[in-house]
């Protein structure tokens, strides 16, 4: 599930309490925009991610089975 999908920000929920899901998509694009390291933002990404990509960008130890999670 996409990053923008779950945020839970006031400003970012409309009055009957729909997702305002461009508008939590562009917040998360500028932040993204504001990173100068690559690594730091491919961190990022795998953190706050948009696709299971993103989530599974990132180098290294992981601790979630990877093939559960894509079955």
């Amino acid at each position: 599930m996409p990053a923008y999908i779950t945020m839970h920000k006031k400003g970012y929920i409309g009055k009957r309490g729909e997702y305002l899901i461009e508008k939590q998509k562009q917040f998360y694009l500028n932040i993204r925009a504001n990173f100068t390291d690559p690594k730091t933002l491919l961190d990022h990404k795998a953190e706050q991610c948009f696709t299971a990509e993103e989530a599974f960008s990132a180098e290294g130890v992981n601790k979630f089975n990877k093939v559960k999670i894509a079955e």
